[in-house]
């Protein structure tokens, strides 16, 4: 769809990525399950990004919960969900900002960023929920989402403020146990939903 639509973040995020994931104690590296070619690979300092193909359900499963943290951009995205009942940090991105104000951003490295985006596409900065679609009928299905205490949703564009929480996600143990019981929380209340057949069943009466 980025491609249908000429939408060139994923062409620049990588640079997005070295901004929020640096200074970091460890190194890092960023998996990204796809076709194998969705981001650029690349290893700069302690950071490497690397693309995987897509894989099967249970190999996937097992990748995410041996993550330290999971990223996302859409907010429709299964794998949250998974990544939540794992007990591993979710971040959604969201980008809800005005294009002038992360034109403008303080952070250098995200205007500079913008910038290089909006020649590029002049309508790259346009405001998303679930990559790359602001549709409103998502608003409701994402608010539920930024409401969610067991997902961090971040400002993709956000600069220091997003770096800041990245940061607390990977390496502040108490920011880490307090988001974990929201997890275990949030586990909980998935345990008690019906199951697909009892859902089924109360609403054909059957």
């Amino acid at each position: 769809m980025a491609t249908i639509m000429n939408q060139p973040l994923y062409n620049f995020l990588p640079k997005l990525l070295i901004r929020y994931l640096a200074g970091m104690p460890d190194p890092i590296t960023v998996v990204s399950v796809n076709d194998g070619t969705l981001l650029p690979s690349l290893t700069v300092n302690d950071l490497t990004i690397v693309n995987l193909p897509n894989m099967p359900p249970n190999e996937f499963e097992e990748t995410l919960a041996c993550s330290d943290l999971m990223l996302s951009e859409n907010c429709f995205s299964v794998s949250l969900g998974k990544a939540v009942c794992s007990l591993v940090p979710a971040v959604l991105w969201r980008h809800t900002l005005n294009p002038i104000d992360v034109l403008t951003s303080e952070d250098d490295l995200v205007s500079s960023v913008a910038a290089e985006m909006i020649l590029h596409n002049p309508k790259s900065l346009n405001p998303w929920l679930a990559f790359p679609s602001f549709d409103p009928s998502l608003v409701s299905a994402f608010n539920s989402l930024k409401d969610e205490p067991a997902i961090q949703c971040l400002e993709i564009f956000g600069g220091t403020s997003t770096h800041r929480a990245i940061r607390a996600l990977l390496t502040d143990e108490r920011e880490r146990e307090m988001f974990r019981a929201r997890q275990l929380a949030y586990r909980e209340r998935v345990s008690e939903l019906p199951t697909p057949l009892e859902a089924i069943q109360k609403l054909t009466g059957c």
